[in-house]
């Protein structure tokens, strides 16, 4: 259930696998997941801030 997995920043680490075994289609994890707060900005724009009100936010620390 536990693999390690190689991040983006070159650490290893541990993260949960697939859970369900199947003989025919076996899954893995393939990618790391991603980094605390990495989608924000791009949830804030489908939310309807603009890249200046993104980039303030990220100015005062709220990212």
């Amino acid at each position: 259930m536990v693999v390690e997995i190689k991040g983006n920043d070159g650490k290893t680490s541990k993260t949960l696998g697939v859970p369900v075994k199947l003989s025919e289609t076996p899954g893995a994890v393939r990618t790391p997941p991603v980094d605390f707060g990495e989608s924000t900005p791009d949830i804030l724009q489908e939310l309807g801030y603009s890249e200046k009100e993104i980039k303030e936010f990220e100015k005062i620390g709220v990212t």
